[in-house]
């Protein structure tokens, strides 16, 4: 760093230690529209999720407006006695929704935004969420939408989807990334108002207003991918003013046109010509920042502050680990400013990187990088947590960290893990395996490496750094080979996950086929009997069973996390239970669970051993957990459990012949040198894992109660496949089968309970007071939607996640 910059940053650092700075001159007068030619345009991934969810939704929502939905009737009735007041502000905020969208669109007419893309927008949002409206109104209700439903006589049941309500969404969220903050507030009220007060007012249906919403998602949606969308950051004219009213006067001001989307950048000059680099969190942008950084911490491990932090507690955390990493000698970018704007815009603005990139460095260099960063870790006690090519600058003696938004001020050892397992991918991508691994043996203590070799897994990278490493042709198999052999280390071996063929599907198919058949023959309820019940059961609370299931999935995270320390991200775990799905219709469930978990866990850091103890903990608790359901539910519903069989039943020949072997077992391994060696450490960490367990009441509850929540979510899609035969029970008796089902069938040496858990669940049911056609009907069926059909996604997140090299 030169000794101008130095100087320049010292007061900016003072200040920001001391208090935020919030200056009264910043207050700038924001006009209603902000985007301009200079900011970025730029699709996003959660535009394809909102494409396709809402395209389902409107679907769903048609098909249940064509069969006249009882609740849409229910609900008419209800609100057509409400007090003439409620009718009256609900007409008063209906209409003057409608009033002041089309205010918004005519003032954006002399707003001069027809170069912003606005105008375009809306257009073709309106006209292809018309288009497609008009096709499912006569589809479905056969006539035609009104525009103006106030001054139309009411029909017998309003048509799907209605007009007004997909209108204002539309403007809502199409103006939302052009205007400001105060501006966007209103449009959430306007949008409100524009749903609800036809509800009120009866001139829609809860199937209706919900059909026009989703059709408004897909719309706009669908413009976006098309032409992209501003990101919502202040214009240059009040970002300039913004920094001027926290002292620092700048030229060249300009957004990058890479913008990551949870931050703005911009890069600018001081009138002395040293670069500067500007970190915007705009008050306008916060929202969709915020669905960015939730975006990211779902399907990625992330570092850094939370996703609920706000603009300022960001910047404060990027700032303060600069300054820490700055007062401990680290080479780093100094903090030039920090400051709050009247409008609420946060901006950080650091000096502009120095040097060349890290494109082709030097053996010196790349040593340079690892004495850096070790520097970062020990005198710092900070984690970097995002490092990339990027994030290193070649300067004539040593090199230049950036980008420390993600570092970890408390960093633990798998975070330090991490780090050094990214060092050596970005100097493996610059320079190679073998000169990455030289160089890092030669500067970082051996002890660090030994505990790193765990970590260096493409699963344990960040998702950018991970396409870099592909495109170089470099597999961290090799990096954590070469690290083995250069350290005289044993390379952790990876627990084998078995690849399914297409001969055991068909078995599974076949086997699912005949068990439901003979579970039809042996209950006497003939196919003809099974066809009739399925044609009348609801297909709508069929699909709730099934989604139910699917939203179980999650639950797993719960109880994983309580046991590893190491970062997992959400989704990626969630899809490996529907892979489990998949695996366990031709592996018997729990081997096919415990070794995909196993293989998963590795993948991220954690040893053999702790991922092979987490299996048995979790299946342990969980079977606790069912049986403490059992006799809840059993004395909940008055159904007595049998338990003479097990106090008759003498099992101290059982526990004497299972302590003999483990005594022989620890003799054969004492005795032995050669076994000892390998044995005991092991057998010494698991021990150690477990004991943390059993003596952690937090994680033990923790795990118990992500496996109950699971069980009464199975029980919900139980519930919901019931509803769809017209069948009920207390929710008790529900959760009595359900849980019983599991219990039996996980107990059966069947892949997936195939047949077992069919007839388990029909007797329990018919035994509950369920007729018994209804019962095998209701058992078969469950079992397709919640047993069945998963696996298909289920063999879509298997690829995926053997792509991703996650298994």
């Amino acid at each position: 760093m030169t000794d101008g910059t130095d100087d320049m940053s010292k007061g900016a650092e003072r200040n920001f230690l001391a208090s935020r700075q919030l200056s009264a001159e910043a207050f700038i007068k924001t006009p209603l529209f902000l985007s301009d030619p200079g900011v970025p345009r730029r699709r996003r991934p959660s535009d394809v999720a909102r494409l396709i969810l809402s395209a389902a939704a409107f679907v769903l929502f048609g098909w249940a407006a064509s069969n006249n939905a009882p609740l849409d009737v229910r609900v008419l009735e209800l609100f057509s006695d409400l007090p003439d007041w409620i009718r009256a502000i609900s007409w008063i905020a209906y209409s003057g929704s409608g009033i002041m969208a089309l205010s918004l669109i005519v003032m954006s007419l002399f707003s001069g935004t027809l170069g912003r893309g606005l105008l375009r927008d809306l257009f073709w949002s309106v006209f292809v969420s018309i288009a497609l409206g008009l096709i499912g109104t006569r589809v479905v209700s056969e006539a035609w939408p009104d525009l103006i439903p106030e001054l139309v006589t009411a029909k017998e049941l309003p048509p799907y989807p209605t007009l007004r309500p997909m209108l204002v969404v539309i403007v809502a969220l199409v103006l939302g990334r052009y205007v400001n903050s105060h501006a966007q507030r209103l449009l959430r009220w306007m949008t409100a108002a524009g749903i609800f007060g036809p509800l009120l007012l009866g001139l829609t249906t809860p199937t209706a207003a919900s059909g026009s919403l989703s059709l408004g998602l897909f719309s706009v949606a669908l413009v976006r991918l098309v032409y992209g969308s501003p990101e919502g950051l202040p214009s240059i004219e009040r970002l300039k003013a913004t920094l001027a009213g926290v002292g620092i006067v700048v030229a060249d001001l300009a957004y990058e046109s890479e913008q990551p989307g949870t931050v703005g950048l911009a890069t600018a000059e001081t009138p002395e010509g040293t670069p500067l680099n500007i970190k915007i969190y705009g008050i306008d942008a916060e929202s969709q920042q915020s669905a960015e950084r939730v975006w990211r911490s779902l399907w990625y491990r992330t570092a850094g502050p939370s996703p609920r932090s706000g603009r300022s507690e960001q910047a404060q955390h990027e700032a303060l680990a600069v300054l820490t990493a700055r007062d401990a000698g680290v080479c780093v970018p100094a903090i030039v400013g920090v400051g709050q704007g009247g409008e609420g815009d946060v901006l950080l603005v650091s000096a502009g990187p120095l040097g060349e990139p890290f494109d082709h460095p030097d053996d010196a260099t790349l040593r340079s990088a690892w004495r850096e960063l070790r520097d970062l870790h020990t005198k710092a006690r900070i984690t970097h947590g995002g490092l990339q090519q990027a994030s290193i600058r070649v300067l004539p003696e040593t090199v230049e960290l950036l980008g420390l938004s993600k570092a970890s001020l408390f960093p633990t050892d798998q975070q330090i893990a991490s780090d050094v397992t990214s060092m050596l991918a970005v100097e493996a991508i610059a320079a190679g395996s073998t000169r990455s691994v030289t160089a890092a043996v030669d500067v970082v203590e051996r002890e660090v490496l030994e505990s790193t070799l765990p970590f260096v897994q493409e699963a344990a990278l960040e998702p950018e750094l991970r396409k870099q490493l592909k495109a170089a042709g470099v597999e961290a198999e090799t990096l954590r080979r070469d690290l083995a052999e250069q350290l005289g280390a044993e390379a952790p071996e990876l627990a084998a996950v078995k690849r399914v063929k297409i001969s055991q599907v068909f078995v599974a198919l076949g086997a699912v086929i005949a068990a439901n058949a003979l579970i039809s023959q042996v209950t006497d309820v003939g196919f003809d009997t099974l066809v009739d019940e399925v044609q009348n059961a609801s297909l709508a609370w069929l699909v709730v069973a099934f989604l139910i299931k699917i939203a179980s999935y999650s639950t797993e995270y719960i109880s994983l996390k309580a046991i590893v320390t190491q970062p997992l991200p959400f989704s990626p775990t969630m899809l490996l239970q529907s892979a489990k799905s998949f695996i366990g219709l031709v592996v018997p469930s729990v081997v096919g669970s415990v070794g995909m978990n196993i293989r998963f866990l590795q993948n991220f850091g954690v040893s053999l051993t702790v991922a092979t103890t987490q299996g048995p903990v979790i299946g342990f608790i969980g079977f606790l957990a069912e049986v403490v359901l059992l006799v809840l539910c059993a004395w909940a519903i008055g159904q007595e459990v049998e338990t003479n069989s097990l106090t008759n039943f003498d099992a101290g020949g059982l526990i004497a012949i299972a302590i003999a072997v483990v005594v022989v077992g620890l003799v054969v391994v004492l005795a032995m040198p050669k076994f000892r060696e390998k044995v005991l450490p092991v057998l010494r960490e698991a021990v150690m894992s477990v004991r943390e367990i059993v003596l952690s009441p937090s994680t033990l509850g923790q795990i118990f109660a992500g496996e109950t929540l699971n069980k009464l979510i199975g029980a919900l899609s139980l519930a919901a496949t019931m509803a769809a035969f017209g069948a009920s029970l207390p929710f008790a008796a529900v959760i009595f089968v359900s849980v019983g089902t599991g219990l039996l069938a996980g107990l059966a040496p069947v892949p997936g309970g195939i047949g077992v858990a069919e007839a388990t669940m029909s007797g329990l049911l018919t035994a509950s007071g369920v007729p018994a056609e209804q019962a095998v009907s209701i058992a078969i069926i469950h079992r397709v939607m919640t047993a069945y059909l998963p696996p298909i996604l289920g063999f879509f997140s298997f690829n995926w996640l053997t792509k991703q090299k996650y298994i």
